[in-house]
């Protein structure tokens, strides 16, 4: 996004954005050469026309969209703080802010139904959107990869867990631990998968019982077009990639055609 807005010759440095139909809401950085003593929060049409800006308190760092709001978290290198804004997505006036702890660079913003979700060094914490009232928190440790949204439930992978919260109040439905900074995560409807150093775990959406594995090699990255590969053996345990399984198909049986030959035969 960064490289496209140069080529428009926008002068700010973005740290993020979320996209509507007819707007770009980024997050930018003070650019003191421009006379911009503020990191702000921004709105911009579809020629990149500044509609509205807020200054925001620390560096921008996170945003998700509601149809009326721009929910924003901002951080401070030094604290491991930083402030959580609602800002109306016509005006750019300010609905609430208040002030927020453990956040990283690996913070996240999720809008699930009524509450903001913000993933952050402990854990997550829930919000009301409309009034920035605390509703939920659970504990674990820091996030590593964006959270998924499936079946009505949120899905977070950390550095050593795997937690599916569920229902209105979010509560944590199953967890699991003992990872070690795993390399990808991805879910399907039926499936959650996480790509560890040499394989890939599978494990069941509803109760998070491990239904297998698949070997990847050094797979550091899961896509919708790598989990659509896969498929399950009959067994409901064994699990290889589609490729492998063509590859298997086509090979001929050790002393067929272009095979070695059997030993009876010389």
């Amino acid at each position: 996004m960064n490289s496209y807005l140069r080529k428009k010759n926008y002068p700010f440095t973005i740290r993020s954005v979320s996209v509507s139909e007819d707007s770009l809401f980024v997050g930018t950085f003070r650019n003191t050469d421009l006379g911009e003593q503020d990191n702000c929060f921004r709105r911009l049409d579809h020629e990149l026309r500044l509609v509205w800006k807020f200054p925001v308190k620390y560096s921008p760092l996170a945003s998700a969209l509601t149809p009326d709001f721009l929910l924003a978290v901002t951080w401070d290198i030094f604290s491991s703080g930083g402030f959580l804004y609602c800002l109306d997505r016509i005006s750019g006036a300010c609905v609430w802010n208040k002030r927020v702890k453990n956040i990283s660079t690996a913070a996240e913003l999720l809008v699930f139904g009524e509450t903001l979700l913000c993933f952050c060094d402990s854990g997550v914490v829930g919000y009301q959107i409309k009034n920035g009232k605390r509703v939920m928190s659970a504990n674990y440790s820091t996030n590593v990869y964006p959270p998924k949204v499936q079946n009505a439930s949120v899905i977070s992978c950390s550095r050593n867990s795997l937690v599916k919260f569920q229902g209105n109040d979010l509560r944590a439905d199953w967890a699991i631990d003992g990872f070690d900074n795993p390399w990808g995560f991805g879910c399907d409807k039926d499936h959650v998968f996480v790509a560890k150093e040499g394989c890939l775990q599978i494990y069941d959406l509803k109760d998070g019982a491990n239904v297998g594995r698949v070997n990847s090699g050094r797979c550091k990255s899961l896509s919708v077009i790598c989990l659509s590969s896969l498929h399950q053996h009959p067994s409901g345990v064994r699990l290889r990639s589609a490729r492998y399984a063509r590859h298997r198909s086509t090979t001929p049986p050790r002393g067929g055609v272009g095979g070695k030959k059997d030993k009876l035969h010389k």
